[in-house]
């Protein structure tokens, strides 16, 4: 799609060091603004900063726009283009195109987060914001990519630009959400902290979030485990609702080993908090009768290195 302009002209005609630069009497143009290089005929011959130089920004679609005489001098003297003539009253401008909210874009958006990303076909794009986005009529080739950093989780920004002939027509930025349909564990009944099993759960594919995506539990590592917490039905059950695996239990002896340099040694100790992997917990020496912080790394088995 592109944007249209008409300028519709007297006779009208400048000289700009010494060359004489005549204005096309109608003009199409695929931007948001007006270039001396868009209403000029033989715009290659003149010297790109004139060529590039913009003189008004382009009216709304189905509007038009007179550009005076006196507003074309002021803009070129104002650049330096001082050896000037301008013949003619005014230029008329008018533009058609249209305008479309982002969620036009959806379709795109989808496709690109398809091939890119790491969620697959099984998704759903959701486009927020209301503001429109000017669509030109010529047949431009549209490029989509997501902001820096983006890591396809939850809400991304994308750019959205247009161009023809290598030159950018319209960008823009819409925000989007993506949701992915997984097959999730949902809670039949109100769950007290007890065990999951056939009975009490039931799977069914959803719309999840992208942001809980990696926490949705297999069957293989949901069945026959605990609730750390109550769960309410029809609850989608993830693996922080899971009770906390415990390798070292308040009160059951553990072997602590102590690493100095390249020496090893263990000693019997009593466990004095629950501890799970990773953690550091207090244990009793068996023997010394003193309290130790050993870090846990196994069943039973807890560490300490002394520097």
């Amino acid at each position: 799609m592109k944007r249209l302009f008409f300028i519709f002209l007297f006779t009208l005609a400048f000289i700009l060091y010494g060359e004489d630069y005549r204005l096309k009497k109608n003009v199409s143009v695929s931007k948001q603004i007006i270039t001396m290089g868009d209403i000029i005929e033989n715009a290659q011959n003149c010297s790109p900063k004139l060529r590039d130089l913009v003189i008004v920004a382009s009216p709304n679609p189905g509007k038009t726009l007179n550009i005076g005489k006196q507003e074309i001098l002021n803009k070129l003297k104002a650049n330096n283009f001082f050896d000037i003539n301008v013949i003619g009253n005014n230029v008329r401008i008018k533009r058609e195109g249209s305008f479309v909210k982002p969620q036009f874009f959806k379709d795109y958006i989808y496709d690109y987060l398809v091939k890119k990303s790491q969620w697959g076909k099984d998704i759903k794009v959701e486009i927020s914001g209301k503001n429109s986005i000017f669509i030109p009529k010529d047949n431009v080739k549209w490029i989509i990519r997501p902001a820096k950093g983006s890591n396809f989780v939850s809400n991304i920004l994308f750019k959205v630009e247009a161009y023809k002939n290598q030159k950018l027509l319209v960008s823009n930025w819409i925000n989007a959400k993506i949701i992915v349909y997984r097959l999730v564990p949902v809670s039949k009944s109100f769950i007290r902290k007890q065990e999951f099993f056939g009975d009490n759960v039931r799977w069914e594919k959803r719309l999840i979030d992208t942001s809980i995506a990696n926490a949705v539990l297999s069957k293989e590592k949901l069945i026959n485990k605990r609730a750390g917490k109550s769960i309410r039905p029809n609850t989608v059950i993830l693996k922080s609702f899971l009770e906390k695996e415990f390798l070292v239990r308040r009160g059951s002896h553990a072997t602590l080993v102590v690493k100095y340099n390249s020496i090893e040694a263990s000693s019997k100790v009593k466990v004095l908090k629950n501890g799970v992997l990773g953690e550091s917990v207090n244990v009793l020496n068996l023997s010394s009768k003193k309290i130790l912080s050993g870090k846990v790394i196994g069943q039973n088995i807890l560490e300490v290195t002394v520097r």
